[in-house]
């Protein structure tokens, strides 16, 4: 049983749950203790009312959570979705439930830390184990107001199938998109048309030109051994295209205890790399090769993005002016980042922190408007070096989070039951959907790492879960009808696990943030590649949604430009405004072939119709909070 795909793009969907009705395929993934029903066309998602906490003290209500950084679904939609059901728009839809013990969402935004923090000693009475739900809904038409997406790709897998799908992505040269995994089977150069950049960790990448690889460089040499900068300038690929980011400070740090000369370290690494492609390559500025940082350098001081629960006052001032642009907001003060204080601006580009954290950073943080918010603060800061945003596609406890940190039970199908694996909890298409696609209108790179483990289409090739190291408990066997116990590989009534080709399993956990980024991408590279809308002019829009009007302000220039790579405009704040009110977001854009426009309502929910109309002469009809973008011409 494989990923079976037709020259049409139909394919077959191995592991997950499905039922047609009224026209339409619904398919999901559940957890362990969540599913779907449909009836006549409504979706009713099944999950438990409440649960007790951790360890049994209190009963923890549920809260129903969306797929655009844990967006709190609105309540008239939650209340149908976990009652009578609800008609969905076609498209694909994740749902995160958590339990808490709170009267309310705001009481549990306003506690989250003795609620749900690790080491807060409230977090096992107050908090339990989430469930989730990833679903798509699709009559194999396209799916968006404006560019439409092809639906076969908004499908919910196990795999990131769109790298057996035939869609193919071409950027222009100054834009990546890179990633690590691949699907074993599907021939190389076929694989190599779904994204520019692949993480050079295999083989049969030798024969791939440089330019069309990244890495992210660690402190060990090819017999495992640690080495010093030295040793690692001397032993790096040195190409302008290559994309180098690494982990150095980590590694030297575990191994050497010795911080903050770890982070020094990761510096001496990146300058001695440029001094070889000044002398070899004869470059003279950093912007003409993709030489990133190492992803600790904003925990030693370089990093320039700021939270958007911060005081409003002082995301305005982030903006302002370049100098504040360049500087970082810590403990109420400005001090200039260290990455031109201490001179990384002359031998390397910037990156910018791509990993979204848990629940404590998507429910308080801003989501769409943050991505934006640093966007344009480091467009501000760093008009001429490349920029990069490096992410995963799961999120991380960070040793805060008791919720995210404890996972979740994915259910992947099987003939006669269900293997359960815990999980890391992955991000939902449209998180990052929105990650890769504003990051390439307003960036250079976008690259997603993962583990190096080909990935096989049959789903009998699972592996055992290893979230967290690989204990019994964490995988479980339910066959049909029965409870669940815990998987044993060598007992004859369970399934045994194997291997696909080039050694492959069947993913760990649902990839649909990987397949979102390519998404992304690809939405991007309609606008650029495929038809060039962005060239010239990248603003924001007068615009009016349902008769209500919003007319952004100007910035310095006076034009509403944001600062990207086309320009920049200092005292540009109108994002600051629309994440206070949560305004819609709306952008227009303009190329050597026509214009385009961007537009975003984060907060209206699922089903909110809107009826918009923009200053270059759209109007159009928007149904939920999904990112489109519409050719004007």
């Amino acid at each position: 049983m494989g990923l079976i795909t037709s020259a049409a793009g139909q394919f077959q969907n191995p592991g997950v749950f499905s039922v047609r009705d009224n026209g339409y395929l619904f398919e999901w993934i559940p957890s362990e203790n969540a599913d779907v029903q449909v009836l006549d066309g409504k979706v009713k998602l099944v999950v438990p009312e409440s649960k007790m906490s951790w360890n049994g003290k209190n009963r923890c209500r549920r809260f129903l959570l969306g797929d655009l950084y844990d967006n709190p679904v609105p309540e008239p939609e939650a209340a149908q979705l976990l009652g009578s059901g609800m008609k969905l728009p076609p498209g694909n839809y994740a749902f995160r439930v958590i339990y808490v013990n709170a009267p309310d969402f705001a009481q549990l935004k306003a506690n989250m830390w003795q609620l749900m923090g690790q080491g807060s000693g409230g977090a096992d009475d107050n908090s339990a184990m989430m469930e989730t739900i990833y679903l798509s809904v699709t009559d194999g038409k396209p799916v968006g107001a404006g560019i439409a997406v092809p639906a076969d790709l908004l499908r919910a897998s196990w795999l990131p199938h769109y790298q057996l799908l035939p869609y193919d992505l071409k950027l222009p040269a100054d834009k990546g998109f890179g990633v690590t995994r691949y699907v074993a089977g599907v021939p190389k150069d076929r694989i190599l048309k779904k994204a520019t950049h692949f993480q050079y960790i295999y083989n049969w990448l030798d024969r791939v030109p440089h330019n069309r690889k990244w890495k992210n460089i660690q402190v060990y040499d090819g017999k495992g051994q640690m080495q010093q900068p030295d040793w690692i300038v001397r032993n790096s690929i040195i190409d302008k295209g290559f994309i180098t980011i690494a982990e150095l400070a980590e590694n030297y740090g575990n191994l050497e205890g010795d911080c903050p000369r770890c982070y020094q370290k990761a510096e001496e690494v990146f300058k001695g790399l440029y001094g070889r492609y000044q002398r070899e390559l004869g470059v003279r500025s950093p912007a003409e090769t993709r030489l990133y940082d190492d992803y600790f350098g904003a925990l030693y001081g370089y990093g320039l993005e700021m939270n958007l629960n911060m005081p409003p006052a002082a995301l305005r001032r982030g903006l302002r002016s370049v100098e504040n642009a360049q500087a970082r907001y810590t403990d109420g003060g400005w001090p200039r980042s260290g990455y031109f204080t201490n001179g990384a601006y002359a031998y390397r580009n910037f990156r910018l922190a791509g990993y979204l954290g848990n629940l404590f950073n998507t429910i308080n943080e801003g989501g769409v408007y943050k991505n934006l918010y640093n966007l344009e603060k480091v467009n501000l800061a760093v008009p001429d070096r490349m920029l990069l945003k490096n992410g995963w596609a799961a999120g991380e406890a960070l040793g805060i989070d008791r919720v995210t940190g404890a996972g979740t039970f994915q259910r992947l199908r099987l003939g006669n039951g269900d293997i359960l694996r815990l999980t890391v909890n992955d991000w939902p298409i449209h998180t990052m959907m929105g990650e890769s696609f504003f990051q390439l209108l307003l960036g250079n790179d976008y690259v997603l790492w993962n583990s190096n483990i080909p990935m096989s289409t049959n789903p009998n090739d699972f592996s055992v879960s290893w979230y967290g190291g690989k204990d019994d408990w964490k995988t479980k066997w339910q066959p049909r009808g029965k409870p669940a116990e815990i998987y044993q590989e060598g007992k004859p009534s369970h399934p045994k696990p194997g291997k696909g080709p080039e050694g492959s399993v069947f993913p760990e956990m649902s990839l649909q943030g990987e397949t979102g980024a390519f998404v992304g991408a690809w939405l991007y590279s309609q606008i650029s590649s495929v038809s060039d809308r962005v060239s010239k002019s990248v603003r924001y829009c007068n615009f009016s949604v349902n008769g209500k009007s919003y007319r952004p302000s100007g910035g310095s220039k006076g034009d509403r430009s944001l600062s990207s790579r086309v320009s920049q405009n200092p005292g540009q704040d109108w994002i600051v405004t629309a994440f206070e009110n949560q305004y819609p977001i709306c952008i227009c854009t303009e190329g050597k072939n026509g214009k385009a426009v961007i537009y975003q309502n984060p907060g209206t929910g699922l089903t909110g119709a809107q009826e918009i109309s923009v200053e270059n002469g759209l109007k159009a009809q928007v149904t939920g909070n999904r990112l489109q973008v519409f050719y004007v011409d």
